[in-house]
């Protein structure tokens, strides 16, 4: 590995993480076209295909049934791909994250729009946090609004409404992010994007945050704020949801 690649110089390296369970990657399509997206901003030359990516992630977990996490980075003109087992437990999932309210801000900048290494303060406060007995922490943005998870998309719902952070609130917008709203809107639930301050947290009934590994994270409670239901049991069509992408979750 060239150390003076610019994507290792500048934490500039795309990558991204999917999950797979008995032989399925969920999502490959959407993580390609977000690996491509991110190189073209990144201005990197490249002749990487579908096809190619598509037989190498498969390639990567032949005769690998249970739930692994594979990680693919855009390095040096190729993809290199690691497996590595999934952290979270159906025991969290059970009883949700506790995660605590970062002092750092996330500032207004592109890197917020696509996935590299540049992950830093996400990892930092995420140490921090889980030295403080969290389970992990949310940050806000450079206005004071809610931005997102160390690691996924925050949502939040009251009475038949699920609220999410605005694109323009310094959020990574995820794959799974994306794919529940396309599923809510089916289902013709309600998701506003908007700006959501702390002081509103409390007038929330559950939250819960996504990413491509969790699908939908139950939280039970950021700061002082406590959430007394789960996400799936307060909406139907998010169980439903995970049910169909993420059963190796299944706490049921």
């Amino acid at each position: 590995m060239d150390l003076f690649d610019r994507g290792v110089a500048f934490g500039l390296t795309p990558f991204e993480t999917l999950l797979a369970y008995k032989g399925e990657v969920f999502f490959i399509d959407e993580h390609f076209k977000r690996l491509k997206r991110s190189l073209k901003i990144l201005g990197v030359k490249n002749e990487l295909t579908f096809e190619k990516f598509n037989r190498e992630v498969y390639s990567s977990i032949k005769g690998i049934n249970h739930p692994i996490v594979i990680k693919v980075i855009f390095i040096e003109g190729d993809i290199k791909i690691k497996l590595r087992e999934p952290s979270y437990t159906k025991e969290q999932f059970k009883r949700g994250l506790n995660l605590s309210i970062s002092k750092e801000r996330k500032p207004k900048s592109i890197l917020n729009h696509i996935k590299t290494f540049n992950y830093g303060q996400n990892y930092i406060e995420d140490l921090r946090a889980k030295k403080k007995g969290y389970d992990s922490c949310i940050f806000l943005d450079y206005r004071g609004f809610i931005s997102e998870a160390a690691y996924g998309n925050l949502f939040f719902i009251k009475d038949s409404l699920v609220y999410t952070p605005s694109i323009t609130c310094s959020i990574l917008p995820g794959i799974i992010r994306k794919k529940l709203i396309e599923h809510l809107k089916v289902n013709d639930v309600e998701v506003v994007k908007t700006n959501i301050t702390l002081d509103e947290l409390k007038y929330f009934e559950a939250a819960f945050f996504t990413n491509s590994v969790a699908g939908v994270f139950p939280i039970s409670k950021i700061g002082d704020t406590t959430f007394s239901k789960s996400a799936t049991q307060v909406k139907c069509e998010i169980k439903q949801f995970m049910e169909k992408y993420f059963s190796c979750w299944s706490i049921h």
